[in-house]
């Protein structure tokens, strides 16, 4: 682009005047190239007290531009080789001296830099010198303002969005709160509904919110959180407390409702365990009548095998399957002395026990039943089985036969 450059009239010529007087060149172009601005500004709204003091000590002081006329916002310039500084005001910031210094700040060539990058560079330093002089004056009674004030916005100028959450505390459904962006009604007439002050302020979903865009509220704002403070924060202080005490009664009942429900639950599960602790008891008590009655069975059937080992048809059945004993002995367990009981009593009846061979078989070939041998010393030492017997019991009770014998020699 082709630079703005100063023109002819007569407040530029004081300007490239004054300039080339405080530069190394003598020449008009030249001079004005050693010049560039500097990126501080100053409003004077209220420079009484506040005046930087490379506007105070400029050649005309405050108010004035370096070209002698009056001026509202001053833009310090610097002279690159000298390192004098010197104030110029908008009208005559707007040329090659802002051109350089976004050159410099965004190591472009200046060739490269636009009238809306200049137009950028005055508009930021504008709002930010507007922002900077009013929070020098209004900054700590807004601040004092807005204190505890976004409760308040919340509770006045949030909407519901008609989704819910869970309240642990008191144990119930909240609805969802969000801003209102948009006024409705006519402001300081009944029915007005403010937008959310806080959206418009500082909100951070607010691509354009004020304290990003401007630095500081605009008279809209200002005026909507003036009377959102004054006309309803009371208003919510009251509610809030009424709401404070309405909310600790009912975490208070939430806690006596999970107190009592918690000692249902512990009732519940000691009932439970005595429920359980009785069925345990009277399982055993019905296993061991099973158990009783099982003992009494097996002992019935023993007497009854034992009672026809000298049936003429018991003996045939010993010769003809070539068997030593036929006796409840031989059996090593309850279910052997089952089978065993009723194909003996079918050969006492004379029944054909064709089909039961392998029964027998299986009585007969157990490995754990008591041996022909160990049947046979047992009846010698006048001992008696009642089965069902394994090998292991077979000995021990010859072991204790054998003792008492000795005993009584």
């Amino acid at each position: 682009m082709k630079l703005r450059k100063l023109g002819t009239g007569h407040w530029d010529r004081k300007l490239i005047q004054r300039m080339v007087e405080k530069s190394i060149s003598d020449d008009n172009e030249e001079a004005v190239r050693e010049w560039r601005a500097t990126g501080d500004c100053w409003w004077p709204k209220y420079y009484d007290t506040n005046i930087p003091d490379w506007v105070r000590e400029s050649q005309n002081g405050p108010g004035f531009c370096l070209c002698g006329h009056t001026i509202y916002y001053h833009f310090a310039i610097e002279n690159t080789h000298t390192g004098e500084i010197e104030c110029v005001g908008s009208d005559h910031i707007n040329a090659y001296m802002i051109a350089r210094n976004i050159s410099e700040e965004l190591d472009i060539p200046i060739e490269t830099v636009s009238d809306m990058q200049i137009q950028a560079w005055i508009k930021e330093r504008m709002k930010n010198m507007k922002a900077d002089a009013w929070w020098t004056e209004y900054g700590d009674w807004f601040n004092g303002l807005i204190e505890g004030l976004r409760e308040v916005d919340q509770w006045h100028n949030f909407i519901g969005t008609g989704e819910y959450s869970w309240d642990s505390e008191t144990e119930r459904n909240i609805e969802k709160m969000k801003p209102r962006k948009k006024a409705l009604g006519v402001r300081n007439t009944h029915g007005y509904q403010m937008a959310s002050v806080f959206w418009r302020w500082d909100n951070p979903d607010n691509s354009r919110n004020q304290i990003g865009s401007r630095g500081y509220p605009n008279e809209t704002l200002l005026a909507d959180i003036v009377f959102l403070d004054a006309a309803h924060r009371p208003a919510y202080l009251k509610w809030k407390e009424a709401y404070d005490i309405r909310r600790n009664q009912r975490i208070e009942e939430v806690k006596e409702i999970r107190r009592l429900r918690e000692e249902r639950h512990r009732q519940r599960q000691e009932q439970q365990r005595e429920r359980n602790r009785l069925r345990q008891i009277e399982q055993k008590r019905l296993a061991e009548m099973r158990e009783q009655s099982e003992i009494r069975l097996d002992i019935s059937q023993a007497l009854e095998i034992d009672e026809h080992m000298n049936h003429p048809n018991v003996i045939n059945m010993k010769e003809l399957y070539g068997v030593t004993h036929a006796c409840s002995a031989v059996c090593s367990s309850r279910n052997y002395l089952r089978r065993y009981h009723r194909i003996i009593s079918m050969v006492v009846r004379g029944r054909d026990i064709t089909g039961y061979i392998s029964n027998l078989q299986s009585i007969y070939g157990a490995t754990l039943r008591a041996t022909d041998e160990q049947i046979t010393r047992i009846m010698e030492l006048n001992g008696e089985i009642r089965g069902p017997c394994t090998y292991s019991d077979a000995d021990r009770l010859i072991a204790s036969l054998e003792r008492r014998e000795n005993s009584e020699e």
